[in-house]
Order: C-alpha cells, then structure tokens, then sequence
C-alpha cells in the first residue's frame, strides 16, 4: 500500500503516432537545349525558272537566303547541264556551297536575251562564306544599272568566297572585274578565267582585297579597257599566285598580263604573249 503510494498512480502511455511516409518532391527546371536548327540542303531540278519556280537555282537560292543555319548546300543535279538565268543577281545572304558535276558538265549562263540580262551571275554578302564548285560561269554582265556600278561581272565577293574547279567565261563588267571583283578574301583552285572582259581595270579578276591563287590556275583570252587584262591588283590589296599561268590578255594602257599597285607574291608559273596597245608593260 505504502508502495502504491508512493509510487502514484499509473499513466498509460500515449501511443506514438508516425507521420505517414512522403516522398521528397521532385524539384523541375528548364535548362536551354542546344541549337538544333536543321541546316538548309536543296538540290536543282530544272534549268530555267525564278524565285518562285520550286527546283530552280534562284529559288534553291532563295531558300537558302531564309535559313537560320550557318550551314547550307545547293547540289545542282547531273540532270541540269545549263542553269540558265533570266532573273536579277543571285544574292548569297548565308554561309552555303554550291556544287555541280564539273566545270565540263554544269554550266550557269545568264540569257543575254532576257529582260533582265544585264545583271551579274552571283554576288556574296559581308560576313558570308560562300563555296561554289565544279561549275561554268557565263554570260554574266554587270552594267552599271544595278547599285555596284558594273563591278565583278561574273561575281562580285564582298565575303569569304572559296572557287573550286570553276571556269568563269565571257563575263563583262563596265568598270572592274569582268569575271570576278574581289572586296573580300577569294581563294581560287583550279580555276579558269577566259575570254572575260572589264571595260577599266581586271578583264578577268579585279582585287581590292585579298587573293590567294593556289593551284592550277590560268588566266587567257581576257581584256580590259585600261589595265591589268588579267588580272588587275588595285592599291592595298594583295594577291598571292601559286602556279599560276597568264597568256594571251590584253589591255589597253598597260599591263596586259598583270597590273599591280599593292602587293604581289609569285611563285611559279608562267606570264607569256600578253600585249598592251599602250607603252606600258604587255605583261607585267
């Protein structure tokens, strides 16, 4: 009894209540996806047509002016030996290659009787790198209508421009660059300038930029109205020839061959037969 009391009475104990069992939440974020965009890749199905003729080279071009990629091609088909153009100047506005099946085999000629014949074939952008290979570019005819003032009949490079087994033929510009006017970086591989003709400077290439002629390269067959009939290498510009063969330009004043007012490096090749009416040098 003494114990009991002293004891005191007796509790019940409270049974311990458990929390029911909760999983940690899942904490989501949203982290940025690499860029995905698919580049632009289209292939040239027919020969003649505009911007809005599905499977041509002005719409191949358009839609490579549209994509968002940095990467992009136009494969023009065996199928298509001419690309003849009757549109304005195929205007590169993103990084692209343009690739046909040898400069024997795919040719791209602007139609001399268009409405619109008196444009030049390409022209390639600032900040563009552009490649074009295993084509012939003719025809072209930059007259002093378009907002260049007749420059690069051929092409006119503002850009990085990379020409790989091309020919550039009977091309004409007013004022500079019959087959092509360099303001840009050009890099030339087994190209062929022939029969081109500049009403000024450069029957075949004009450089007001930087100009690297690697490998099996020749220049015959073109003209200018004042100097360089095939090459003409205008002030602070440089032009580097690897192997490089001039014969048979000519020019009106003087350097039938070459004309240089920057800066030359050539190694190799061969300067012959040029002519210049005038009394400055036939070749150089």
């Amino acid at each position: 009894m003494f114990l009991s009391w002293l004891l005191g009475p007796r509790r019940k104990s409270k049974a311990t209540r458990h929390k029911p069992f909760s999983p940690p939440r899942a904490r989501l974020r949203l982290e940025a996806l690499e860029d995905r965009t698919v580049p632009t890749s289209v292939t040239v199905i027919r020969g003649t047509g505009g911007a809005g003729d599905v499977g041509s080279l002005p719409w191949a071009v358009a839609q490579v002016n549209g994509s968002n990629d940095d990467s992009n091609s136009i494969d023009i088909a065996p199928t298509v030996t001419v690309v003849t153009l009757t549109t304005g100047t195929l205007d590169l506005q993103r990084n692209v290659t343009i690739s046909g099946y040898g400069a024997q085999n795919t040719s791209i000629y602007r139609d001399t009787s268009a409405p619109q014949w008196y444009y030049k074939i390409f022209q390639v952008e600032q900040r563009v790198t552009a490649t074009i290979m295993s084509v012939t570019i003719g025809n072209g005819y930059a007259s002093g209508f378009d907002a260049d003032h007749g420059v690069g009949g051929g092409m006119l490079n503002n850009g990085n421009l990379t020409l790989d087994e091309v020919t550039l033929s009977q091309n004409y510009a007013n004022t500079e660059g019959g087959g092509v006017a360099n303001f840009g970086q050009l890099n030339c591989e087994t190209v062929t300038f022939q029969n081109n003709t500049a009403g000024d400077y450069g029957g075949g290439l004009y450089n007001k930029g930087t100009v690297l002629l690697s490998t099996s390269v020749e220049a015959w067959g073109n003209s200018a109205g004042l100097y360089g009939g095939a090459f003409y290498n205008d002030v602070s510009a440089s032009l580097t020839m690897n192997g490089t063969n001039v014969h048979d330009n000519s020019v009106v004043n003087g350097g039938g061959g070459v004309a240089n007012a920057g800066t030359i490096n050539w190694t190799g090749g061969e300067l012959r037969n040029n002519r210049a009416t005038g009394s400055n040098g036939g070749g150089l």
